[in-house]
């Protein structure tokens, strides 16, 4: 196993990956959707999760530059509409270089979901959903490409 310590003020992240010989790597390109998951929901006759409601998010995004996005927010999926408007705090910060920046967001965007993905927009991400109460997904987290970086997060309905 390999692992890699990223470490800022208060929060350390540890990527582990293990060691693996001849292991081939498939590139992914952002919009594509990611291969099938081992992840995946394996019951059959299951049906799909709804997203609906209002989620506590946390989210990070890893680009090659250096670059890490963390966000809080709050994600409001309209299923009917299969919209979702978010809002928050992103805080961003580079790698070796000191200081960091904060910008508040609130945009809407279209997402749709299938039993292994999540679409924000154009972006297809690898999901797994945790307890479902009355056909609605109470969290689920997700990963996935976004242009040549690694983007990853957890959402958490509200009540």
């Amino acid at each position: 196993m390999r692992c890699k310590l990223l470490s800022a003020a208060f929060v350390a992240i540890v990527f582990c990956a293990p060691v693996v010989a001849h292991a081939q790597l498939v590139p992914m390109t952002s919009g594509a959707p990611p291969p099938a998951s081992p992840l995946a929901r394996s019951v059959p006759n299951t049906p799909v999760p709804v997203i609906s409601g209002k989620y506590a998010q946390s989210a990070f995004l890893i680009c090659p530059n250096g670059e890490i996005v963390s966000a809080a927010l709050l994600s409001h999926f309209e299923s009917a509409t299969a919209t979702e408007i978010i809002t928050g705090i992103e805080t961003t910060q580079i790698l070796g270089v000191s200081g960091s920046s904060q910008s508040t967001t609130n945009f809407t965007t279209s997402y749709s979901n299938t039993a292994t993905t999540f679409t924000f927009g154009a972006n297809v991400f690898n999901v797994v959903y945790g307890p479902v109460v009355n056909g609605i997904a109470e969290s689920f987290v997700f990963n996935g490409i976004v242009g040549p970086c690694t983007e990853f997060g957890t959402e958490i309905r509200q009540h």
